[in-house]
């Protein structure tokens, strides 16, 4: 189904489709900050990018930076934090007079390049 989808450059209308709900979090329920939104979709508009994620697995790996977290098997957020660690000791211990570490915890799809993500995939042939 997925490799016909990836032919015809289209997908499914249950792919395109999602129920999105507001979760309260806390605070004053009338201000919309305190609302996150998530989005519900079919499994089948899941489950197509992972497949293709995970067949792409080490090329993917090597396209990303070593600090990237997000969609790479084995790493995960915590590890940021525990680098964030490691990189605060090491500063500590040197009496530099100063250091710094950014850290981004921005969700990917808010700071992704779009060009350059299509870039690349028109180079493994998707489009």
């Amino acid at each position: 189904m997925y490799a016909a989808q990836l032919q015809r450059g289209r997908m499914t209308k249950s792919q395109w489709r999602a129920q999105v709900s507001l979760l309260y979090k806390k605070g004053d329920r009338n201000l919309p900050s305190n609302y996150r939104p998530i989005s519900l979709f079919h499994v089948d508009a899941k489950l197509g990018p992972k497949i293709l994620a995970y067949r792409l697995g080490s090329a993917l790996e090597a396209l990303l930076y070593s600090d990237q977290y997000g969609f790479v098997p084995g790493r995960d957020i915590c590890h940021a934090h525990l680098r964030f660690q490691a990189l605060s000791q090491l500063f500590a211990g040197d009496h530099s007079p100063a250091g710094a570490v950014l850290l981004d915890f921005a969700k990917a799809s808010d700071s992704v390049v779009w060009d350059a993500l299509d870039m690349v995939l028109i180079r493994f042939g998707l489009q």
